[in-house]
């Protein structure tokens, strides 16, 4: 009996701990686990403030959510995403700001960097933190700015002669404007400025109505990215919550353990596992089994795989690339050796290639495209 008590007891002590753990990191992590950057926050760490000035002022502002669409778009606003982007993504945004759109770039420990590799810029942690940095160009400081504060924790590194530095050098730029053909890119290494907090400061205000008004006019739409601030499991797994909840479970397993009882009753094996032969009850097997009776019913996928690859050959052919080098390999090579507009219809290709599914008309329009592509290049050859 006094056993069972001091079990009971220590359970509910757990209980209690595990409690006030993940309410305090709620708490602590600010707008309930909202991330840095959002939009729609009105947290410290937030940019809500950022949002109403831009509306107020007659900016067009609309949010990307779940995907980023760039149709008719001035500006593109991203702010520490902290989910990476993937290479497909990458080449939509380098030609959406080759063919004149403005992309505003704030990188600090954000998930940017294939992003930046493709723009030849680097970016580094600091070891000690920037607070301030005067300006080099006076574009952005008038109307007058001063000194903002930066509290940055990170910076560029630029090519110099190519980019203007406003703020730092080129080693350790703060921010840094540049052409990119008919667009440009805006880089700015802190969050700290455009934050709730930090537009309180007057300077840093001033410094970001300027920044706008430099790259847009009223009137325009500017697309704030939060598809890329979090909405993932992956990145929830990484957050506070996620690591609260993750310690949570370990503590209650390791609980049960020591009660020494059992997590359930045992199950017996699913009767269509059981159905199906000897051969499919091991995993490896069966999950096999599954990607073969996916693959037999989808018969425009096994199209479309089929004309990729033609054309893949093709290419590889007329380039003496491995045609069996994986899509991602393959296209960066073919990048480096084709001309804007044919990359622009292979991106397209290497998008509808990525749709689960694909309703008749999309099948037909892919078709044709694929087959317009194979033309061209047999002519070239």
């Amino acid at each position: 009996m006094r056993e069972r008590f001091i079990k009971e007891t220590a359970a509910l002590i757990l209980l209690i701990v595990l409690i006030g753990l993940f309410a305090f990191l709620q708490f602590s992590s600010g707008a309930f686990g909202s991330q840095p950057g959002d939009i729609n926050s009105s947290g410290d760490q937030g940019t809500q403030l950022l949002f109403s000035w831009m509306v107020q002022n007659g900016y067009n502002v609309q949010v990307a959510e779940s995907e980023l669409v760039l149709d008719n778009t001035a500006v593109l606003f991203m702010m520490a995403p902290t989910e990476p982007l993937d290479f497909l993504e990458v080449e939509r945004l380098n030609q959406w700001v080759f063919n004149g759109g403005t992309l505003i770039l704030v990188q600090e420990r954000g998930q940017a960097q294939r992003l930046l590799n493709r723009f030849d810029i680097s970016s580094r942690q600091l070891l000690f933190s920037q607070q301030t940095a005067p300006f080099n160009v006076p574009t952005l400081n008038w109307p007058f700015v001063g000194e903002p504060e930066l509290r940055s924790r990170a910076a560029y590194r630029v090519p110099c002669g190519e980019v203007a530095v406003h703020l730092g050098n080129c080693d350790e730029a703060h921010l840094a404007v540049f052409s990119w053909n008919a667009g440009q890119i805006v880089l700015l290494s802190s969050l700290y400025p455009v934050t709730n907090i930090g537009v309180q400061n007057p300077a840093n205000a001033r410094l970001v109505q300027n920044l706008i008004r430099l790259v847009t006019t009223p009137g325009e739409t500017i697309l704030v990215d939060q598809t890329h601030q979090g909405n993932g499991l992956l990145s929830w797994w990484r957050s506070r919550s996620g690591l609260a909840l993750l310690l949570t479970a370990v503590l209650l397993l390791a609980y049960l353990l020591w009660q020494n009882q059992p997590l359930n009753a045992p199950v017996g094996r699913s009767a269509i596992i059981q159905d199906e032969p000897e051969a499919l009850q091991t995993t490896s097997a069966f999950i096999n089994h599954l990607a073969r009776a996916q693959k037999e019913l989808d018969p425009d996928r096994n199209v479309r795989d089929h004309f990729w690859k033609q054309l893949k050959r093709k290419f590889a052919n007329r380039h003496g690339f491995d045609p069996l080098l994986d899509d991602e390999t393959f296209f960066n090579r073919l990048r480096k050796v084709e001309d804007e507009e044919t990359i622009g219809r292979l991106i397209y290709i290497m998008t509808s290639m990525a749709k689960p599914q694909i309703v008749d008309l999309e099948m037909m329009h892919w078709m044709s495209v694929t087959l317009d592509e194979m033309s061209l290049e047999q002519r070239a050859m």
